[in-house]
C-alpha cells in the first residue's frame, strides 16, 4: 500500500510511532515535521508522565500538534485519544474560524504503550473506523539496549512485535557487531518487518512512511490478559521549577542520578530554564547516556523535568532537585 489513498478511499491515514523509553521517536517526529510531507500531518503526542514534555521538544510545534499527558494510549487514555481524534476531525471541517489541514495524522505513543490496544481503538470506535485507516507502525529501537529491554520490559516485545518497520536506532552507541546483534534479537520477535539503521533517527522519511503503510492493511486485534498493567514499579516523577537553574550544579546533579547502581533510570528529559542561557536547556538521557544542551527558541519560564525508572527513592530525588534549583551564582 502506497502512502496515497487508494482511489475513491478518502479516509485519512493513521501512523503509528512507537518505541521504548529513550528510542529516539520525538527526534524522528521532527524530522517528519521539517520535511516535504509534514504540511498535511496532524500530531497526538502521548506522554506517561503527569506533565508533558515530548510536545514542547516538537521543533516544528504548531496548533495541529496535541499532547496526552498522564498515561499511556494502551491503557488510562484511550478514551482521551478517540475524543482527540475526533476533534481533529471537527476542527478541520468547522465553517466559522480557523480550520486545521491535514491529510494524515500521526500518533507518538508514550514509551511503554503497547501498539496493540492503539489499533484496537481504531478499529471498535465506529466513527473513527470509518473516517480513518491504518497506515502502518513505526518503531523505533535502542541499538545498545533493545535486547535487554525486550527482555526486561513485556511493553518493549510488544512494541517490536507490532512494528511494520522497525527503525534500529543510536547506532552511534554500539561497536563493531553488536547491531548484527541487536538485529537477531530483533528477528527473533519480529522476522518480517523491515529494519533501517540509523543515528539521531536520520531516515528517509516518504520511504518511511511507504514501508509502513505497505505492511499494515487492517487495524489489529489485541487483547490483553484481564487485569493487566505496566511492568511492576515503573513510575514518573515530575520536577518543576519557576526560575532559572544553575547550569553546572545540574549537569553534576543529572549525571549522579544517571550513574546510581541502586536505581533504575529507564528516561530523563526535561527543558530547563538556566542562568546563563537565553534559549533552553534541553536535557534527554536514557539510562547511562545523558546529554546535556541548548534547545530551540526562548527559554521556558518554568522549568520541567521528568524522570521515569524504577526502584527510585522519590524522597532522595526530590531533596537533590531542591538542592540544584538552590544553588544561585
Amino acid at each position: 500500500m502506497s502512502t496515497k489513498a487508494p482511489e475513491g478511499d478518502e479516509r485519512v491515514p493513521v501512523t503509528l510511532l512507537a518505541g521504548f523509553l529513550g528510542s529516539g521517536k520525538t527526534t524522528l517526529l521532527n524530522r517528519l515535521l521539517t520535511s516535504e510531507v509534514g504540511a498535511g500531518v496532524a500530531v497526538i503526542v502521548n506522554e506517561f508522565g503527569e506533565l508533558p514534555v515530548d510536545g514542547r521538544l516538537v521543533e516544528a510545534s504548531r496548533e495541529d500538534v496535541l499532547e496526552l499527558a498522564n498515561g499511556c494510549v494502551c491503557c488510562t487514555v484511550r478514551g482521551d485519544l478517540v475524543h482527540t481524534v475526533k476533534d481533529l476531525f471537527a476542527r478541520r471541517e468547522r465553517r466559522l474560524g480557523r480550520r486545521l489541514r491535514f491529510d494524515r495524522i500521526v500518533i507518538e505513543a508514550s514509551g511503554l504503550a503497547s501498539p496493540g490496544p492503539v489499533h484496537q481503538t481504531f478499529r471498535l470506535d465506529d466513527e473513527l473506523a470509518r473516517r480513518t485507516r491504518p497506515a502502518g507502525t513505526i518503531v523505533l529501537c535502542h541499538a545498545a539496549l533493545v535486547a535487554q529491554q525486550m527482555t526486561d520490559f513485556v511493553e518493549a516485545a510488544e512494541q517490536v512485535g507490532f512494528a511494520d518497520v522497525l527503525v534500529l536506532n543510536h547506532m552511534d552507541a554500539v561497536e563493531e557487531g553488536e547491531g548484527d546483534a541487536a538485529e537477531a534479537a530483533l528477528r527473533r520477535v519480529n522476522a518480517l518487518a523491515p529494519i533501517l539503521r540509523a543515528t539521531r533517527a536520520e531516515v528517509e522519511v516518504t520511504d518511511l512512511l511507504e514501508r509502513a503503510a505497505r505492511g499494515d492493511d487492517t487495524w489489529r486485534v489485541f487483547e490483553r490478559p484481564a487485569g493487566a498493567v505496566h511492568t511492576d514499579a515503573v513510575a514518573s516523577y515530575s520536577l518543576v521549577h519557576d526560575g532559572p537553574v544553575d547550569l553546572h550544579a545540574l549537569k553534576i546533579w543529572l549525571q549522579f542520578v544517571a550513574a546510581r547502581r541502586d536505581w533504575r533510570i529507564m528516561r530523563m528529559k526535561g527543558i530547563v530554564r538556566t542562568s546563563d542561557r537565553h534559549e533552553p536547556t534541553v536535557v534527554q538521557a536514557v539510562h547511562q547516556y545523558l546529554e546535556i544542551g541548548p534547545g530551540e527558541g526562548a527559554a521556558p519560564e518554568r522549568s520541567i523535568l521528568v524522570v521515569i525508572g524504577r526502584d527510585v527513592d522519590e524522597a532522595v530525588l526530590r531533596e537533590g532537585w531542591a538542592r540544584v534549583v538552590s544553588v544561585t551564582r
